[in-house]
């Protein structure tokens, strides 16, 4: 049941496309000879949908062959795009014979990026809802995961320097920062 929560959320996120702009420092403006060459470049270049195609995202995280990724700075910024204004919808934690979960949505409404953090704002859920702490533990492992292995393999991790990603409601309370992969016990 799980890993089909997992699944479809994984391919709602990457599915969507917002129409927001991710918030990083503005490059240097490059003359007119070099200006020239990265529009011809910019024309050529793949966009990340392309980039990622023969990623099966449900393989799950750690099957993927992250070898054969490789995301250019603007590719790794429209993948940040792609996430916003994407939802989860948690009705499938519902039993039939259980109401102990009442339907929420989580959200990602806004996502800050300075090049080597990546801050996530999320919607806020309620707090005494047991099945919404879950699913906002699990949503959060899983774009904390995918968004991670992106930057790693992207133009701006140098050296495989890991991000800081955060993790924040919109109403302002903290969820998580992690500069690794999140790591379960068991």
């Amino acid at each position: 049941m799980y890993k089909n929560i997992l699944t479809v959320s994984i391919l709602l996120l990457l599915a969507g496309c917002g129409k927001e702009e991710v918030n990083h420092p503005d490059e240097p403006a490059p003359n007119n000879n070099t200006q020239v060459e990265e529009i011809e470049e910019n024309q050529e270049e793949e966009s990340f949908e392309e980039a990622t195609e023969n990623i099966d995202l449900e393989d799950g995280l750690e099957d993927i062959n992250w070898e054969d990724v490789h995301l250019t700075k603007a590719q790794f910024d429209e993948f940040l795009n792609e996430m916003l204004n994407n939802s989860f919808e948690a009705d499938n934690l519902k039993e039939e014979e259980s109401d102990d979960f009442e339907d929420f949505e989580l959200e990602i409404k806004d996502i800050r990026f300075d090049e080597k953090t990546i801050e996530y704002t999320l919607s806020s859920i309620d707090e005494d809802n047991l099945g919404a702490l879950f699913s906002q533990m699990m949503f959060v492992a899983i774009i904390d995961g995918y968004t991670r292995q992106f930057y790693l393999h992207s133009d701006y991790s140098i050296d495989n320097q890991q991000p800081t990603i955060i993790f924040v409601e919109e109403d302002g309370r903290f969820i998580t920062e992690n500069d690794d992969f999140i790591q379960f016990e068991e």
